[in-house]
């Protein structure tokens, strides 16, 4: 349940059980590099450079695609977080700020998807500011059922039928902490306010 409210599927979780915050989760999978790579070539050139900035710069879906050119800064290379498409259950997407303020982010965008994020630029945003960085021909931001179901496709072509968007999150927080990252700055480029029931913060010292 809480995956599903950091994906925006639902609102908030109805497990409310006191208590049931301090038991482990299950553990999530977690996608290879070379996986990612197989699966991000498997798309459509469009939807190419969302997901390797969901795994790569630990975004959640709606922050991917709450993303604006004013957001993105190719010479520092990094990324401002300052809204996300959430979907309430039974409703339309709506564009609304990060839910704390360690959802403000501004995080680095890594050297090696940087020609990915460059080119998807040029190819596929307009010129103005607020132009959508994913968006259709229509100008308008790809939705986030579209997102999903564009993953889901990639996915399944490189058999890791489980990986949801989530994972791919959870998946470049793990690589982060594998390099010796410390717990403050997974926090930090997760955008967690805390690391208490945080499945997305997989260091060794979390156990």
């Amino acid at each position: 349940m809480n995956t599903a409210v950091d994906d925006k599927r639902i609102g908030r979780s109805p497990c409310t059980v006191k208590g049931a915050e301090g038991t482990d989760s299950a553990t999530r999978p977690i996608a290879t590099i070379a996986e990612l790579q197989a699966a991000v070539d498997a798309l459509l050139p469009r939807y190419r450079a969302g997901f390797a900035l969901a795994a790569w710069c630990q975004l959640r879906r709606g922050e991917v695609l709450g993303l604006q050119r004013r957001h993105v800064d190719m010479d520092a290379l990094t990324i401002k977080v300052e809204q996300e498409w959430v979907v309430p259950p039974g409703k339309r997407p709506v564009l609304k700020a990060p839910k704390t303020a360690a959802g403000y982010r501004t995080t680095d965008v890594p050297a090696n998807i940087a020609p990915v994020l460059e080119a998807h630029l040029s190819s596929f945003v307009g010129p103005g500011p607020t132009a959508w960085v994913f968006g259709i021909a229509t100008g308008k931001p790809v939705g986030p059922r579209n997102f999903f179901r564009q993953w889901e496709k990639a996915r399944n072509q490189v058999g890791r039928r489980e990986l949801t968007i989530h994972d791919l999150r959870h998946s470049g927080l793990t690589w982060s902490a594998a390099t010796g990252a410390p717990l403050a700055e997974l926090m930090r480029r997760g955008g967690h306010k805390d690391s208490r029931g945080r499945r997305a913060l997989p260091t060794g010292d979390q156990g």
